[in-house]
């Protein structure tokens, strides 16, 4: 089990084993926020609730953490599918697509790209979704914690996605993406 840290801002900075968690906790370099309801701790002593999110004390980053916008960040963000037809993708196989072109303004940002198999991507071409008769899979968007530090983690906490928005994964409203 993993339990994420986050600073004074109550953004999410990185994931840590629990053991790491307790750990901290008793040199008093983190409070703890969230305990799991149905995960517990047993020692000789009893047994004690496990730590689900902790924040660091004395942290002084309350500033929003740039990730960097790279094909591997990318992969992470959505999930390794293509972000058109669902299709699971290695990285070799993987392709970005501007959702609205380069070529008519479109921006190389979180906001304007997706992950794309060769085949959506050649379909698509230079083309605006509506015009092509493609619908995304979900909104893109600029994730606030780097995906290689929190990487892909199934079953992640209720508690976690307060501190991680894009965990909840967002959906689009009758397909109109503004």
């Amino acid at each position: 089990m993993y339990t994420l840290v986050v600073s004074n801002g109550m953004m999410a900075v990185r994931i840590i084993s629990w053991q790491k968690a307790i750990k901290l906790y008793y040199n008093e370099k983190v409070r703890i926020q969230h305990w799991y309801t149905d995960k517990v701790i047993r020692t000789p002593n009893g047994t004690h609730p496990m730590p689900c999110v902790v924040s660091e004390i004395g942290s002084k980053s309350n500033t929003k953490r740039v990730v960097r916008l790279t094909k591997h960040n990318l992969y992470l963000r959505d999930k390794g599918k293509c972000q058109y037809c669902d299709k699971r993708m290695t990285k070799d196989e993987a392709t970005i697509d501007h959702v609205i072109p380069r070529s008519k303004g479109g921006k190389h940002t979180w906001d304007n790209v997706v992950l794309c198999c060769l085949g959506c991507n050649q379909y698509k071409g230079d083309d605006l979704l509506e015009n092509a008769g493609v619908r995304l899979k979900k909104k893109p968007y600029a994730p606030t914690v780097s995906p290689t530090r929190w990487g892909i983690i199934d079953n992640v906490p209720d508690e976690w996605t307060y501190y991680i928005p894009e965990l909840k994964q967002p959906t689009l409203d009758e397909g109109v993406w503004s």
